[in-house]
């Protein structure tokens, strides 16, 4: 039995490793909650079966947006199912988390924590362990953009030191809150939120001219009228420049300060995979723009190369 785990704790999937396994392990980030009494019913994936199962006793809850402190009760909750499922009562834990890594959120975490039955607690910071998870250490100087669900973390590397990092909003949920604003204003239509993430997984080139179309299911808001309608590469690139745009501006404040730019911009994080990102950056950074392998792991991998120093 391995006597270490890490965790990378994101907004909409918790990835979990074992010491000595490079195997992966992958629970959607969801409480179920009791609408009657508001305790906690299940946990990760068994979360969505008990809503499938029993829907209306139960609501659903993400309890790490990345944007705020998280409750220590659903924290100690969940990873009390995590730690039972895989057998890791009493083990080490080294701990990754997107958003703010106050004193105050850090407490709070490594507290509940130790009460869902983890041994000793470790904090990483989420873009250090992207680093080491894309091999960013073994490859000269580079700069590594960790664009998650809620927030995207960003740091610069010079051999092998930090020496300038950064966080903000302009993440995957960012793009897809401006899909759906963007329907609701000029179509008078709301897609799911799930529908805006396909949308924009399969559509946003980000240069504005292509052609690709895409049907997609749409509510009419505050009557529920559903209905198809087909949107194009065009149309969802558009909806997306804003954001874009900051997320530009944010990464290029980071690195032109510094008296020496990177060799390269590593993109890692599960919404790194958002089509024509690295060719729409590169002109404006003028530096070569790169996706990590596996860029949604990279973190947990970078995570569980570190076990061993815990």
């Amino acid at each position: 039995m391995a006597k270490k785990f890490g965790a990378d704790i994101g907004y909409s999937k918790v990835r979990i490793i074992l010491e000595g396994n490079d195997t992966v392990y992958s629970e959607a980030a969801l409480i179920a909650v009791s609408v009657s009494d508001g305790s906690v019913v299940a946990c990760g994936n068994g979360a969505l079966e008990v809503n499938e199962r029993v829907p209306g006793s139960v609501k659903l809850v993400r309890p790490f947006s990345g944007e705020m402190t998280p409750e220590a009760q659903y924290v100690t909750a969940y990873f009390s199912y995590v730690i039972k499922r895989l057998r890791m009562k009493g083990a080490s834990l080294l701990v990754s988390f997107s958003g703010a890594h106050d004193e105050e959120t850090e407490s709070v975490y490594v507290k509940a924590l130790g009460k869902a039955g983890a041994g000793f607690v470790s904090v990483i910071d989420p873009v250090y362990a992207a680093a080491q998870g894309c091999g960013v250490f073994d490859v000269g100087d580079s700069a590594v953009v960790n664009i998650g669900a809620s927030v995207t973390d960003m740091a610069c590397y010079r051999r092998g030191e930090q020496v300038a990092s950064a966080s903000n909003s302009f993440a995957g949920n960012a793009f897809d809150r401006a899909i759906i604003t963007n329907f609701i204003k000029k179509r008078r239509y709301r897609p799911s939120q799930s529908e805006a993430e396909r949308m924009k997984l399969e559509l946003a080139s980000l240069s504005g001219v292509g052609e690709k179309t895409l049907e997609c299911d749409v509510i009419r808001p505050g009557m529920g009228l559903p209905k198809k309608l087909t949107v194009t590469e065009a149309e969802i690139s558009a909806s997306l420049e804003e954001v874009f745009e900051n997320l530009a501006d944010a990464i290029s404040d980071m690195i032109h300060p510094l008296s020496e730019a990177p060799d390269k911009i590593i993109l890692t994080g599960g919404s790194a995979a958002l089509k024509g990102l690295p060719n729409a950056l590169a002109p404006l950074m003028l530096i070569p723009i790169e996706i990590a392998p596996e860029p949604e792991n990279a973190v947990i991998r970078g995570v569980g190369k570190m076990l061993g120093q815990i």
